[in-house]
């Protein structure tokens, strides 16, 4: 918890559950919590998160109301959205998706009225081999968007691929390596000239998604945050992802 004044993060414990300060030695309140649940509660609710257990069940196993639960999970989101991840170096493979586009059909024009189509969702991502995947919803297919997110990204002199649509960049001329792959060819000459490991984090990411049978727009970015969270920590087992995601809770 850190300090609203100076932002350090060492505190003392005071009289009335206050914190004060070590840096500017001012004296403030932490805000108070989404949920107000036990730590027996809220690690029985992570444990069936973990799980991947749908709301009715972890009220179910747990006695907790479905309204703290849901307000707990979107707590965990939330938290998971606001983790910071190292900038990648190496190689790096660059790739954006569509979310939520929904195909028309036309033997069915007639007889729905015709409504302004809502922009489309796109997600673009970075992954680094050997190492994790960072992923973000925007607003569309935007260059400088595109740019910005590699610049916070990618560390520069990095090698990056991506496949050769016309919205990515150049990216030599902001100080990367930028190799394009041709996604319509099935072979290529060099091995590691391909983003199959960001295509494969596609695939999971858009399956569990279609798996929740229906997301609010505003809340997509928290889901995205939680895949992205799952896919990185896939190799820990179940003990281990339960204990992370505790310690951030006591952040």
């Amino acid at each position: 918890m850190s300090c609203p004044n100076c932002s350090c993060d060492k505190y003392w414990k005071v009289r009335r559950g206050g914190l004060l300060c070590v840096k500017c030695r001012s004296e403030y309140r932490p805000p108070p919590p989404p949920v107000r649940l036990s730590k027996y509660q809220w690690r029985t609710i992570v444990k069936w998160f973990v799980l991947e257990q749908s709301v009715s069940i972890i009220c179910e196993q747990s006695g907790i109301s479905r309204y703290k639960v849901m307000k707990a999970l979107q707590h965990i989101r939330k938290l998971m959205h606001s983790l910071t991840l190292d900038v990648f170096q190496g190689v790096v493979e660059v790739d954006a998706t569509l979310y939520g586009r929904v195909k028309t059909r036309p033997f069915r024009n007639h007889t729905h009225i015709k409504k302004k189509r809502k922009s489309d969702q796109v997600v673009f991502g970075a992954l680094c081999r050997g190492s994790f995947v960072r992923a973000k919803l925007v607003s569309g297919y935007d260059v400088e968007t595109f740019r910005y997110l590699l610049k916070e990204w990618v560390a520069p002199g990095s090698k990056i691929y991506s496949s050769s649509f016309k919205y990515f960049p150049d990216l030599k001329s902001i100080g990367f390596v930028h190799r394009t792959v041709k996604l319509n060819k099935g072979i290529h000459l060099d091995e590691d000239c391909h983003i199959n490991g960001l295509k494969g984090f596609w695939g999971y990411l858009k399956t569990k998604l279609s798996s929740r049978g229906g997301i609010r727009r505003e809340r997509v970015s928290l889901y995205l945050a939680e895949y992205v969270w799952r896919y990185n920590n896939r190799d820990k087992s179940t003990k281990e992802k339960i204990h992370t995601i505790i310690k951030l809770l006591k952040k």
